[in-house]
């Protein structure tokens, strides 16, 4: 029994003293802002090669990193800033599974939405729609 206790105590021990390894998929010696960084890279790769690969001439990218395309143009008022707009967004993964489709109102500048939101409906066209 003494012997047993004393396996178990050691065992604990050691496990405990063991050095801990990066996590699956992480990039080991990489600091928080390298990683995210990488990140970023390996999604804006991803991006362009979804970009290419449904070959979606015209596509702009925004400063806040928000991909564009008009697909239809608008005939009515153009939305600004403080202006209340209904819209409506199908949101879609890499992949293209639609994950959710939904209608919004928002105050633009105001909403609590994403600010790239706010950019990307602000100087659209009533009608317009978007990619």
């Amino acid at each position: 029994m003494g012997l047993r206790v004393a396996t178990i105590g050691m065992l604990v021990l050691l496990v405990a003293c063991a050095e801990r390894a990066e996590p699956a998929g992480e990039a080991p010696g990489l600091n928080e802002v390298e990683r995210n960084r990488m990140y970023l890279a390996q999604e804006r790769e991803l991006l362009k090669s979804y970009v290419e690969s449904h070959e979606l001439d015209g596509i702009v990218r925004d400063g806040y990193g928000m991909y564009t395309l008009s697909m239809v143009p608008g005939t009515g008022n153009t939305a600004a800033m403080g202006d209340e707009v209904i819209y409506q967004a199908t949101v879609y993964l890499l992949d293209d599974s639609g994950v959710g489709q939904y209608t919004d109102t928002v105050e633009l500048g105001y909403s609590q939405i994403d600010i790239g939101l706010h950019e990307a409906i602000s100087g659209m066209k009533e009608g317009e729609k978007k990619l």
